[in-house]
């Protein structure tokens, strides 16, 4: 197994990961991972790591926030070899305050399947413009669990 992780999309190696995705549609989900890179106000840390015959990349943004609570965006890019299919993921979660501890809950969730290259660039970009609404949106745990009608606080 391979896998590395860097500083910015440009640190991962899209062509190894993705080899379905090639040219144009390659540069635009490059032009894609910049542009959430842009819009990060963290570390800018990506990760990625491949196997045989599957690979996949992802980034995260967590913020801690007072009281034990947090944000987390999340980013997830891979392959199944199974089904021949690339599955990218994006999520915003926050840590669960129900009777029953969940541990975290998922507020937002975009999910594509892809089937080809275009395909993949094509849900990369629209993920990325998501990915990019939410960090410009509020990240505070107690507002977003009230919009889903989630508990806000510790429930006794």
């Amino acid at each position: 197994m391979e896998k590395g992780e860097g500083l910015g999309i440009h640190t991962v190696p899209l062509a190894r990961l993705m080899p379905e995705v090639t040219g144009d549609d390659l540069r635009r989900v490059a032009d894609a991972g910049v542009a959430i890179d842009q819009a990060r106000t963290d570390d800018l840390l990506w990760k990625w790591e491949a196997g045989d015959r599957w690979s996949s990349f992802h980034m995260c943004v967590t913020e801690h926030h007072r009281g034990g609570d947090a944000y987390y965006l999340e980013l997830e890019v891979e392959s199944h070899s199974t089904k021949g299919a690339r599955v990218i993921v994006a999520t915003v979660n926050v840590v669960c305050w129900c009777r029953e501890d969940h541990q975290f809950h998922d507020v937002a969730e975009v999910r594509h399947e892809c089937e080809d290259g275009g395909a993949v660039a094509d849900a990369f970009e629209r993920t990325a413009s998501q990915i990019i609404g939410w960090l410009k949106d509020t990240h505070d745990p107690v507002q977003l669990r009230t919009r889903v009608g989630l508990p806000s606080r510790a429930i006794p």
